[in-house]
Formats: C-alpha cells, sequence, structure tokens
C-alpha cells in the first residue's frame, strides 16, 4: 500500500483548517491489488461499503472505519 500526499496552496488558512479538519471524512490509500486488499481486509471483518468497483481507468473499494470516516482503496491511480 502506498499513501498519496495531496498539497494545497489555500489564501485562508483558518478556513482552510475547517474545512479539512472537520469536512473531509475520507483517506485515499492507492494499491497494486484493490481486490487483492479488499479479500485479505473482509477476512479480518472490515465490512465495505463499497465493492473493488472499475471506475474508468481506475478500481476502488471503501469502507467505513466506523467512526464516520471513509478509507478509499483505489488500483492504477
Amino acid at each position: 500500500m502506498r499513501i498519496s500526499v495531496l498539497a494545497r496552496c489555500v489564501q485562508d488558512q483558518q478556513r482552510a483548517l475547517e474545512f479539512y479538519r472537520d469536512g473531509l471524512p475520507f483517506t485515499r490509500f492507492n494499491v497494486d491489488d484493490v481486490s487483492g486488499e479488499h479479500e485479505r481486509l473482509a477476512a479480518q471483518g472490515v465490512k465495505f461499503t463499497m465493492p473493488p468497483t472499475p471506475m474508468g481507468e481506475v478500481k476502488a473499494a471503501v469502507f467505513d472505519d466506523q467512526n464516520g470516516h471513509y478509507i478509499q482503496l483505489v488500483e492504477g491511480a
């Protein structure tokens, strides 16, 4: 699994802080094999809200971390 990092330049630091702290409810991980990660995590009891699904150039799966944050696994990004 690889972590993708996105940097954003902003003009209003306080507004950006509130948005990313309070309003961004998901995390994305790029993976080499989304179906394999889905099988591995599901076998450990992880409940997926979206199974591996082709989406154009990528395949993605989504699960909830049980705290209201979605974790997205993406292959081919």
